[in-house]
């Protein structure tokens, strides 16, 4: 029930989104992002449907999105704040 929680929550973020965050430096954006967040969703959804299979269902769709995840990803490019005036005066 977890991973269909887990599951369901991404999906819903990556489909609003259109951006799935694979890895901390690693993400997935536009139509793929888009893709994968239905993945998920159609992944814990039949997990229900096929009883005792559910959870075998639901790991494969989870593990099939972090491969083609992984595969598609690019990295995130971090910001890089600029300093401030100094509170130094120059003489």
């Amino acid at each position: 029930m977890l991973c269909l929680a887990v599951m369901v929550i991404f999906g819903l973020i990556a489909l609003v989104k259109g951006e799935f965050k694979i890895t901390s430096g690693r993400k997935v954006s536009g139509t793929t992002g888009r893709v994968l967040g239905v993945l998920l969703l159609i992944g814990a959804g039949s997990g229900l449907l096929f009883g005792e299979f559910g959870s075998l269902v639901q790991i494969g769709a989870f593990v099939l999105v972090i491969v083609i995840g992984l595969a598609t990803s690019e990295k995130i490019e971090k910001e890089v704040q600029e300093k401030g005036p100094s509170s130094e005066s120059e003489i």
